[in-house]
């Protein structure tokens, strides 16, 4: 979607993975996809040399999988990670 508004698909990634994680009130890729967009309009030239948050995108999803069972685990502590994960 990113690369579809003019961007490359390099820049995209960088993007996502220099942001970090996104929060919104969307589904997850629209939240993800108007926050890198939010950070790219901000900037005038995307330096994708900058620092990064997550090295790979695999990286972002497993922290993203591990935020989610913390989370569940807040609202059911006796959950065990397992089964929590089952439940995602």
């Amino acid at each position: 979607m990113i690369s579809k508004c003019g961007y490359s698909e390099e820049i995209a990634e960088r993007v996502i993975l220099r942001s970090g994680l996104y929060h919104g009130s969307k589904d997850v890729v629209s939240n993800v996809v108007d926050g890198a967009l939010a950070l790219l309009s901000r900037e005038k030239v995307f330096d994708i040399g900058r620092h990064v948050v997550f090295a790979e995108l695999l990286c972002l999803v497993y922290y993203t999988l591990l935020e989610m069972v913390c989370v569940l685990r807040e609202v059911k502590p006796t959950l065990p990670v397992v089964e929590a994960m089952w439940w995602l």
